[in-house]
C-alpha cells in the first residue's frame, strides 16, 4: 500500500483531519509519515523607497511564522507518534504552498499526499483556487483530500 506518506498542515481543522487520516494510513501500513508546514512568502511592495522596510518586516515575519510552524510541527509529530506511527519526518518549507508541497513530494519520493480541502487562507482560495486543487492538478503522485 502506501509506505511513504506526506501530509501538509497549516493549523486549520481541515489539516488536522488530514493529519489524523495520514497517521491512520501510516500506522496501518507501517510506513513513514512526512509532516510539512509551508510558510507563505510576503508580497514584495512595488514602491522603490520601501524596500528597506520590507526586508526588515520580512525577516521579523519569517521568524514569527517559523516559530509558530515549529510548534505546530512538534505538536503534530507528538500526536501521530501517540497513534502508533514510528517513522516520522518533519519539515518547514517556504514560498507558494502548492509548489513547496509538490516539490517536497517529488524530492522525497512520496507515494501519497494527504491534505485538507480548505486551509486557513479560505478567502484567497476562493479567488485563486485552493492549494489542494493546485497540488492535485500538478503532483505526479496520488493525492487524498480530506474534508
Amino acid at each position: 500500500m502506501f509506505k511513504n506518506i506526506l501530509v501538509s498542515i497549516d493549523g486549520s481543522q481541515s489539516s488536522t483531519n488530514a493529519l489524523e487520516a495520514a497517521a491512520e494510513l501510516a500506522a496501518g501500513s507501517g510506513g513513514k509519515l512526512h509532516i510539512l508546514h509551508v510558510v507563505r512568502e510576503m508580497q514584495v511592495p512595488l514602491t522603490p523607497g520601501l524596500m528597506d522596510v520590507y526586508e526588515k518586516l520580512q525577516r521579523e515575519r519569517h521568524d514569527v511564522l517559523n516559530s509558530a510552524g515549529e510548534q505546530l510541527i512538534n505538536q503534530s509529530k507528538r500526536s501521530v507518534e501517540s497513534k502508533g506511527v514510528d517513522a516520522v519526518e518533519t519539515d518547514i518549507g517556504s514560498g507558494d504552498p502548492a509548489s513547496a508541497i509538490v516539490n517536497y513530494a517529488t524530492k522525497n519520493k512520496v507515494d501519497l499526499i494527504v491534505m485538507g480541502s480548505r486551509g486557513l487562507g479560505q478567502v484567497e482560495s476562493m479567488l485563486l483556487g485552493s492549494v489542494s486543487r493546485k497540488v492535485s492538478n500538478t503532483a505526479k503522485t496520488n493525492c487524498l483530500i480530506i474534508k
